[in-house]
């Protein structure tokens, strides 16, 4: 509750350019003009510069560039994503989180952090997640659907986020299964996890790391020659918080689009926006031989189809692509 009526209080200040009388915020709201003032001081302690003068009331001079639910809300144009908001300053990794929550919270719900411990990327790897430095957030979903779709849902995750960045000039394209890069270099991570039943799926949970405010020397030597961040690719600064808007409501969009459509139209997209067909590639499999051949197409619930040396089509569900020419 309390947390709601800072959000009105907020949206109320950020919507008029003259101060707002304490007076007037206590109507509307129908609470007592001390509990304003303390709604006032939370959102001051959170980084609003927030100007108050005797007999003229309150004003929004600066908002905190952090993000925080109350920016995201602020900002957010989606109708299901983001609608609830968990934060953390510091945790292990969201998506951790999110499956130990999932049953807690309702759909739509956004677990974010400034900064990830143990942040993680396919197969177990770390994945570095610097505070103020980029956005490393998970999406809880709970759709009514068979488990086996679950392996289309990071390309989904992938198109949004590429089509997202494009619209910030940021030439994003799409590695299989789950990675978008520029240039070769990787922007942005993806990890879909579930939890479900032989028939059902309770919970998806999608998590990704994307690079925004690094430049070079953020990132560890080993780094410097595959690695990329939205700013280093733009030459700008990028509010974040207004860009993680961007993604929640194009993920949003092609979520209900998989939901009403299927797969298809996604796939299309997923293809306009791919690096890896046509490539000579090398997967490598989890306790099996690697294979190698020219990647030609994805299967309709998104898995690889290649074309070894013999001619022979191999369809692969999982993988790490290597030595893949971008």
């Amino acid at each position: 509750m309390a947390h709601s009526i800072r959000q009105t209080i907020l949206k109320m200040l950020s919507e008029r350019n003259t101060y707002l009388s304490g007076q007037e915020i206590s109507e509307k709201l129908g609470v007592t003009r001390t509990s304003i003032w303390k709604h006032i001081q939370k959102l001051r302690d959170k980084g609003y510069q927030i100007e108050s003068v005797t007999n003229l009331g309150y004003r929004l001079t600066n908002t905190p560039n952090r993000l925080i639910p109350e920016e995201i809300h602020r900002n957010l144009k989606t109708t299901l994503l983001g609608k609830e908001i968990v934060f953390f300053e510091t945790i292990d990794s969201t998506n951790t989180q999110a499956k130990l929550k999932a049953l807690e919270y309702p759909a739509g719900t956004i677990f974010i952090a400034n900064t990830q411990t143990g942040g993680r990327g396919r197969l177990g790897r770390q994945w570095s997640s610097e505070p103020g430095r980029g956005i490393w957030c998970t999406v809880l979903l709970k759709p009514t659907l068979r488990p086996t779709v679950a392996s289309q849902f990071p390309l989904l995750t992938a198109v949004a986020i590429a089509q997202t960045l494009c619209k910030y000039g940021v030439e994003a394209r799409i590695k299989w299964p789950n990675d978008i890069l520029v240039h070769g270099r990787k922007i942005c991570g993806i990890l879909t996890e579930m939890g479900a039943e032989l028939d059902r799926m309770n919970y998806l949970v999608i998590g990704f790391g994307l690079n925004v405010k690094q430049q070079m020397l953020d990132f560890p030597t080993e780094l410097h020659s595959i690695a990329t961040s939205v700013e280093m690719e733009v030459g700008e600064q990028v509010d974040r918080v207004q860009l993680i808007c961007d993604i929640l409501l194009e993920l949003e969009q092609k979520y209900f689009q998989f939901l009403t459509e299927g797969f298809l139209p996604i796939l299309r997209l997923w293809k306009e926006y791919n690096c890896t067909l046509g490539k000579m590639t090398r997967v490598s499999r989890f306790n099996q031989p690697p294979l190698y051949g020219e990647a030609i197409d994805l299967t309709p619930n998104g898995a690889l189809v290649l074309k070894i040396a013999t001619g022979q089509l191999i369809t692969v569900f999982s993988g790490e692509i290597e030595n893949n020419t971008q």
